[in-house]
């Protein structure tokens, strides 16, 4: 008998805005202008004069004090329509008082973005970012972390929520947490119900995994970017899986502070075979 079961983890990863082709649709700066990716070179950037705040009293403070192997950092603001950030609306998410301060006065002292393009009817730009990282015993320091080290350590961060996430439509609510339990809820039933394990070889005996990425855009519709099997011939599953995403309504948009924003996310399941 073939028994299926289907487990779906929604991970929150960042609100990202990305520029396409000519069309500048987020602020970044000006040095990342001329770069493949503005967007990705911008996050980059911070990440990296994040690191470069992480000080030896704030090192030993968070691994010996606090006795943390890895910390993430999570921070949010809004530009105005001509690339300033806005003071008022700096959030820091950070376990280490000093290690905060610090990255707030960084973001109020940052040199002023590139706008988005002047067709664009907002032209502030939200600017989420979530950063992880982990001590190095040999050189004694915290490193940013990639998603694939993460994955790689066995790490999930838990990352606090900066702005108010897509919801579908039935689950809006006003309280945050119990929306996103619903949108989860919705998902995992929606999904389950169209992964059908007809294509898979009848000897076959173990656990498959699927992960999709896809991105919930500033109008609500989905994106489907990607979807990963660890098995080779992977290729029905993986068209049922992208399949069932066309059957669900638009989302609520998700935003900051009243910006818009496309959101990105891992939807990982697991099939069991027995």
């Amino acid at each position: 008998m073939t028994k299926t079961t289907i487990a779906i983890v929604l991970t929150f990863l960042s609100f990202i805005v990305n520029a396409q082709e000519q069309r500048l649709e987020h602020a970044v700066f000006k040095e990342c202008l001329n770069t493949e990716s503005p967007t990705k070179c911008t996050s980059e950037k911070i990440r990296d004069d994040i690191s470069a705040l992480i000080s030896p009293e704030i090192t030993a403070d968070i691994r010996w004090k606090m006795g943390k192997i890895f910390f993430s950092v999570g921070l949010a603001f809004l530009s105005d329509q001509n690339g300033n950030v806005i003071p008022e609306t700096i959030k820091i998410a950070c376990d280490n008082k000093g290690l905060e301060s610090a990255v707030k006065e960084y973001i109020l002292h940052l040199s002023p973005f590139s706008p988005k393009g002047e067709n664009e009817e907002d032209r502030r730009s939200a600017h989420l970012e979530r950063y992880t990282f982990i001590y190095n015993s040999e050189s004694k320091t915290y490193e940013a972390a990639s998603e694939e080290i993460l994955k790689e350590k066995g790490i999930k961060p838990n990352y606090v929520s900066l702005g108010n996430e897509p919801v579908l439509p039935k689950c809006a609510c006003d309280d945050a947490e119990k929306a996103k339990k619903c949108t989860v809820e919705k998902l995992y039933e929606h999904i389950s119900k169209r992964i059908k394990t007809n294509s898979i070889d009848k000897n076959f005996s173990g656990q498959i995994y699927l992960v999709a990425s896809f991105a919930i855009e500033k109008d609500g519709s989905i994106t489907v970017n990607d979807i990963l099997c660890n098995l080779n011939d992977c290729e029905a599953l993986i068209n049922q899986y992208k399949r069932a995403f066309t059957g669900l309504p638009n989302f609520i948009p998700g935003n900051y502070e009243g910006v818009k924003v496309r959101a990105t996310y891992n939807l990982p399941v697991t099939i069991n075979i027995k």
